[in-house]
């Protein structure tokens, strides 16, 4: 049986009929928010712009199924995890056209990318802008994601009907 812990999920862009059946089924506490009215059954979905999905006992602190189907549809998304017993916190983002989620460490709480003070003052000594630290092949995974999502921001939740919206 897997830890659990606090973790959120926020899932922006434009998301067709077809492809919220397939998140509702890797998902179910999706079935309880209604795309339309944005109403939401369960007290744990609210919208904001964007669909903010809050699991006080996520397994790992991750929605595995939900984020391999946001991947494969191509659905951007932001994910958090607080800290519990020996285990860090987590940010991790994905954008269209990545192989896989951006993962770093996150503050204690959840919410706030991690990156050892040795390591940006590595880079800054050196006179590195952000852009020249992420051509970098060893940038840190907390560097990549601070970038990702300052260049990339979460688009908009939009839902549509069909395909054609």
């Amino acid at each position: 049986m897997p830890d659990t812990f606090p973790a959120d999920i926020i899932i922006g862009g434009r998301i067709p009929r077809t492809q919220w059946d397939r998140m509702v089924e890797a998902e179910p506490t999706l079935g309880h928010f209604d795309p339309v009215t944005h109403e939401d059954s369960s007290g744990m979905i609210d919208l904001d712009g964007h669909l903010n999905l809050h699991n006080p006992d996520a397994a790992w602190g991750h929605f595995e199924e939900l984020e391999g189907v946001l991947q494969q549809e191509g659905i951007p998304y932001d994910r958090r995890s607080n800290a519990a017993y020996e285990y860090d916190g987590e940010e991790a983002s994905f954008r269209p056209g990545m192989e896989g989620e951006l993962v770093a460490g996150g503050r204690q709480d959840g919410g706030g990318v991690m990156v050892e003070a040795e390591i940006v003052a590595d880079y800054l000594s050196r006179g590195l802008t952000l852009e020249q630290v992420m051509a970098e092949p060893d940038a840190p995974n907390g560097l990549r994601l601070v970038c990702l999502r300052r260049d990339h921001p979460l688009p908009p939740f939009d839902f549509i009907e069909d395909e054609e919206g």
